[in-house]
């Protein structure tokens, strides 16, 4: 094989290779998104919002009580970490 079909391929193979993951369907994404409401919404955004929280300068304690808030949230809703460090 030569370097300039090899090389090629490489970057064909890393083009295509996030097509062969399976992810979730349109239609689970759909049924998904319809769960979400405005009261919902709302709740969270004035949760994070609220003078409580301390604010969000980077670093502040405010910044890592919401952080903390987000992450349980994603954790109570069944999602799962991915990527480096499980972050």
């Amino acid at each position: 094989m030569s370097r300039k079909l090899f090389r090629a391929s490489i970057v064909a193979s890393c083009l295509l290779l996030p097509a062969c993951q399976q992810g979730p369907s349109p239609e689970a994404i759909k049924a998904a998104a319809e769960t979400i409401t405005e009261e919902d919404v709302a709740t969270r955004v004035s949760f994070i919002a609220d003078d409580a929280m301390g604010g969000r300068d980077t670093p502040s304690p405010g910044l890592e009580k919401t952080a903390e808030y987000i992450a349980a949230e994603y954790e109570r809703m069944g999602l799962e970490p991915v990527g480096d460090d499980e972050g």
